[in-house]
């Protein structure tokens, strides 16, 4: 059986090279670049990785503590959000207008992926889910947030 710790590196490996070679494709078009340059096989199939990373070492993360079908609302969530920056490579070569909405719509769905595991607090008290010391630095982290002005 793979430890929570792997599952987690792969997890964040696959994050890591997904906002990467996202960056590099929208500053590629940003800069005026086109559909057609000499890096846009490595930086997709660096994506194309990356997405399948993050997605294993998500179902692996989610095994190891134990979440079932139905998924939960954060869950759910982070689906979304992976499902949404699957689409963006194609839509940002076919949409090179928006390339400056993208660089900053992916800051933002990068910044969502924490936020969206917020639980309730009956999950949150009973440790539903999760490792002790993964809802210990989850409140610390959500404290942290919400108390900045």
């Amino acid at each position: 059986m793979i430890p929570y710790s792997i599952y987690k590196i792969i997890h964040l490996l696959g994050i890591l090279t997904v906002f990467l070679s996202l960056g590099g494709m929208i500053l590629h078009v940003i800069n005026g670049g086109g559909r057609d340059y000499r890096w846009r096989n490595p930086v997709l199939i660096t994506y194309g990785v990356g997405i399948l990373l993050a997605l294993l070492g998500g179902f692996g993360l989610m095994a190891r503590i134990g979440i079932d079908w139905p998924w939960p609302g954060w869950v759910v969530g982070k689906f979304a959000i992976w499902l949404i920056l699957g689409a963006l490579p194609a839509i940002v070569i076919r949409k090179s207008s928006w390339a400056k909405s993208f660089w900053w719509g992916g800051l933002i769905l990068g910044e969502a992926q924490p936020i969206s595991q917020g639980r309730s607090h009956s999950e949150r008290q009973s440790g539903k889910g999760e490792p002790k010391e993964w809802l210990a630095l989850g409140e610390n982290a959500i404290l942290t947030i919400t108390s900045l002005p």
